[in-house]
């Protein structure tokens, strides 16, 4: 009905932030502080194949997506956001249809 589904091996967390990410018990899950993204992309070349992007910012996550030809899945966090994550989201709608074609409302 939908096809095959890709089955998750890794997942790995990659963060500007410099502090630790939170501790999930899991082993099969790998942090990256201070990632750079979406400038620095060498890290993601020993990930298995395809890969997913989730985060909460077109500007970061969403470039870093584009830039290593993965989907990217945009997550809008609950709460009060600070006022450069919105900065960034507001600027970051207007490259969506740069970035990726099949976007809703891309051309």
């Amino acid at each position: 009905m939908f096809g095959s589904v890709p089955t998750l091996r890794v997942l790995a967390f990659a963060s500007n932030s410099a502090r630790p990410g939170p501790p999930l018990g899991v082993t099969a899950v790998s942090y990256l502080g201070s990632a750079r993204k979406p400038w620095r992309v060498s890290w993601t070349r020993a990930l298995p194949q395809p890969i997913a992007v989730a985060g909460d910012t077109v500007l970061t996550d969403g470039l870093l997506a584009a830039r290593i030809g993965a989907m990217f899945v945009q997550c809008f966090p609950e709460g009060s956001v600070s006022t450069w994550p919105r900065v960034q989201a507001v600027l970051g709608y207007a490259l969506v249809p740069v970035l990726f074609v099949d976007a809703p409302g891309a051309t």
